[in-house]
């Protein structure tokens, strides 16, 4: 008997769209330590189900459990296609590409086996498994078994993008991404570790890239059978070198008696090797391998992926059963067919009047669809059938659209009222700019963009920032890990701004006691900050901030975190604008993506171009120009000096940076030259800036009216 050695199976590849060659990263013991710190209670359910396997093995062996009914078992598979508009977005037909490879592996139909090395050829075993796609989904409503889902969390690739999860007893769930946590390409779970608890539960199934389904489309032949050692794992077969994760590192031991002892390989460039027995060739060519040239699974492989398809762990039993092939509509040899569902977004979430905006279509769940769009009366087209239509819009604010997808079987409607914010093309604010979050009119001015229609989202926090009058706030209390969430700037002119910096207050808490240990990009909050300079059409980064380090506020749990006034519980940005960006018609979003267990974010004093609260700018025209008397409470002078013959503009505006009064624009006259602001120019009492301009040179002076 092989020594037993229990652990978690996490099939992984390195990330991104490299060469098929390339070498291995595994996330299997990284997933497995997360598990058992959670609950450690999976190793002794891990151990049961061990020897539930070795007792099933040895029956079957001996005859006693051998299955009555007909090969195969027959398993619904759904695949939750989840992406953001782009080339993740994987075709049906790829998917059904994938649903062929897989049938064929697990038939032992694939024409590859030809090339099995001589020891083996007698192993090679038929799964006597077949994958279908549902046909129904849990409601019972008719279904192609692929579902697109828009959402970032293609982008984070974690057990939360598992998205919509169909019962797990009635469906095997492949969940597709374009990204994955901590840089692999896919991997699953034993039953054993997915068994009891309803977290692990949610975890049950399959999660893998969109370049390793397949061999067409954004994948391609030599990944195409990554799907295929995914739910070898999904079916309880660890790796051929054993549970570890160090192939072509030490020799180990898988507990399948017919797959010799091996140290696992990268590549199939090596020969069939007796690295670790003498004269004993190992399994090269296994699915549970990562040799890139795998074509089969051994008899006793089947026995244990038989165990545990029979056992009532997981909910394995019931996938197969009768009644689940009625339920899910797999036995049917005519389905009903299909209605499609609709949805649509846009890579453009911002623009102009006039700018033309692309709405991309990612309808579902039928092949022929016909569309039907309605836009806004501000649209230049009221309507439109073409799959993927640019408008433009005449008028600033947030457009409502409507897409309705049809076939001959139904039609199915999907209808946004924030399909995108077209901004105004009226004259900008000159910067340099300030934003103190002091009114909640704020929120009419600063766009915020919630990717995933959540409730993590923007909005407007009085009676609470950094001084206390009010901030923005991102709501991101039990949030999913890898949510995206931004607020985007009114759009500025900075060509007079003589300082080139940008600076900003935040708070952010966390739930999570471990930030401080975390190395994960997906466990790891992040703040990136953007410009653009041609009405959001492209954004370029400028500020990035990630890791444990910006977490200022420290550790709250099982309550939304709200800050302090005081500045203990902010911390202060400041960095230099990127050159390029002293022009007109500059913007700028702050983009925050949400780790495990953050807590909320908050957002305030938001300064582009050198604006001053409270610091006097140490400049000569600083120095030339005085206000007096400050506080104000009736009346007050702007003196301005030794300036004659120049031209100056001088304006006061709020500490939202709205213009209040355009005081003066025109010739000095004299070497103390006044201009007179008295107290009816003021709404209310409050904190106000004076600023001067002078050929390119800007100051600004705090004024404090008292009325």
């Amino acid at each position: 008997m092989k020594k037993i050695t229990i652990a978690l199976a996490v099939f992984s590849f390195f990330i991104g769209k490299i060469s098929a060659q390339s070498e291995f990263t595994c996330g299997q013991h990284i997933q497995r330590q997360r598990l058992i710190q959670e609950n450690p209670s999976i190793l002794q359910t891990e151990q049961m189900f061990e020897q539930y396997t070795r007792d099933f093995i040895a029956a079957k062996k001996a005859g006693k459990n051998s299955r009555t009914a007909p090969y195969p078992y027959i398993i619904p598979i759904v695949f939750h296609i989840i992406h953001n508009l782009g080339s993740e977005n994987i075709t049906d037909a790829q998917v059904l590409d994938q649903m062929r490879i897989l049938n064929l592996d697990y038939s032992r139909s694939n024409p590859d086996t030809s090339a099995v090395h001589p020891a083996f050829k007698n192993m090679i075993a038929d799964m006597k498994i077949e994958f279908r796609l549902a046909k129904k989904d849990p409601q019972g409503n008719p279904t192609t078994g692929i579902e697109h889902i828009y959402s970032v969390q293609t982008n984070a690739g974690t057990d939360w993008s598992k998205l919509n999860r169909w019962p797990r007893e009635q469906y095997l769930n492949v969940w597709v991404v374009s990204r994955m946590r901590d840089g692999v390409a896919g991997y699953a779970y034993f039953p054993s570790s997915v068994a009891v608890e309803q977290a692990n539960y949610a975890m049950d199934g399959i999660i893998i890239l969109d370049d390793y389904i397949g061999s067409i489309g954004t994948s391609n032949g030599t990944r195409s059978r990554a799907l295929t050692h995914e739910v070898g794992h999904w079916l309880n077969l660890p790796h051929t070198w054993g549970f570890d994760n160090n192939p072509e590192v030490a020799c180990g031991d898988d507990n399948v008696d017919d797959t010799p002892i091996t140290q696992g390989h990268l590549s199939c460039s090596q020969k069939p090797g007796k690295i670790c027995q003498t004269g004993v060739i190992e399994n090269i060519q296994n699915f549970m391998e990562y040799s890139y040239c795998s074509m089969m699974f051994t008899t006793d492989q089947q026995g244990r992926t038989e165990a545990a398809i029979t056992s009532p762990i997981a909910g394995r039993n019931n996938l197969w059963s009768e009644a689940n092939q009625t339920l899910t509509g797999v036995d049917d040899p005519n389905p009903p067919l299909t209605v499609p569902i609709a949805m649509f977004g846009t890579l453009r979430h911002v623009a102009c009047v006039g700018d033309a905006v692309k709405f991309i279509n990612a309808s579902y769940n039928s092949d022929l669809i016909d569309y039907t769009w309605t836009f806004p009366a501000d649209a230049d087209i009221s309507t439109s059938n073409l799959k993927d239509p640019t408008v433009t819009f005449s008028t600033p604010g947030w457009k409502t659209i409507t897409l309705k997808a049809e076939n001959a079987n139904g039609s199915n409607s999907y209808t946004s009222t924030e399909a995108v914010y077209i901004q105004s093309g009226d004259a900008l604010p000159e910067g340099p700019y300030f934003e103190a979050f002091n009114s909640p009119s704020v929120v009419n001015d600063w766009i915020g963009f919630n990717y995933d229609r959540n409730n993590s989202k923007w909005s407007y926090a009085a009676n609470t920032g950094k001084g206390g009058n009010g901030c923005m706030k991102l709501e991101l209390y039990k949030s999913l890990p890898g949510d995206i969430d931004e607020v985007i700037t009114p759009v500025m002119d900075l060509t007079s701004s003589s300082t080139q910096t940008i600076s900003f207050d935040y708070s952010l808490a966390t739930m999570n006691t471990n930030y401080l240990t975390e190395t994960s990009d997906a466990r790891r909050d992040s703040i990136v900050v953007y410009a653009s300079k041609n009405c959001g059409l492209t954004w370029t980064p400028v500020l990035r901030r990630g890791g444990p380090t910006i977490v200022n506020a420290g550790i709250l749990e099982g309550a939304p975190y709200t800050p302090g006034t005081t500045s203990e519980y902010w911390k202060s940005i400041s960095f230099p604008l990127t050159s390029g960006f002293q022009t007109a018609g500059v913007q700028f979003k702050i983009w925050v993506k949400a780790a495990d267990r953050t807590n909320n974010f908050y957002l305030d004093n938001w300064n582009v171009g050198g604006y001053t609260t409270g610091i006097e700018n140490n400049t000569d025209l600083s120095q030339q120009v005085t206000l007096f008397p400050n506080p104000m409470q009736t009346a007050s002078t702007l003196f301005i000096a030794d300036m004659s013959g120049k031209t100056v503009e001088v304006a006061v505006y709020t500490m939202d940076g709205k213009l209040v009064e355009n005081l003066y624009n025109g010739v000095v006259t004299n070497n103390e030259f006044k201009i007179a602001l008295n107290n009816t120019m003021f709404d209310a009492s409050g904190i106000y800036f004076v600023r001067v301009k002078e050929n390119g040179s800007v100051t600004q002076k705090k004024l404090t009216v008292i009325k």
